[in-house]
């Protein structure tokens, strides 16, 4: 056991292939209005708390109330990437699958 037959490896690769068909299939989308899907609705401190929680960033200003709020922003702020949270192109179903 553990040959990489055993295993199911292969060797071909894992990421998505560039055929003609995924190729037509983007280009079909040139001049469609894509629309990202929405992730979060609201910044609510929970929001702002799990988004640093999530991402590993220990600062306290995006994760401790109490601290925060001796601070010169008085209060908790949220990380410099938590708006991908709101607008993330990256959530679209559409392009080259795989790529």
């Amino acid at each position: 056991m553990n040959k990489r037959a055993d295993l199911g490896i292969t060797e071909q690769a894992a990421e998505g292939k560039l055929t003609d068909e995924a190729f037509a299939a983007a280009r079909a989308l040139i001049g469609c209005k894509l629309r990202p899907e929405q992730y979060l609705r609201d910044a609510s401190v929970d929001s702002i708390i799990i988004f640093g929680n999530g991402i590993g960033d220990l600062n306290p200003l995006y994760r401790d109330q109490e601290y925060a709020r001796w601070t010169r922003f008085g209060g908790l702020i949220a990380h410099p990437c938590f708006p991908w949270t709101h607008h993330w192109p990256g959530r679209s179903y559409w392009g080259l699958p795989g790529v």
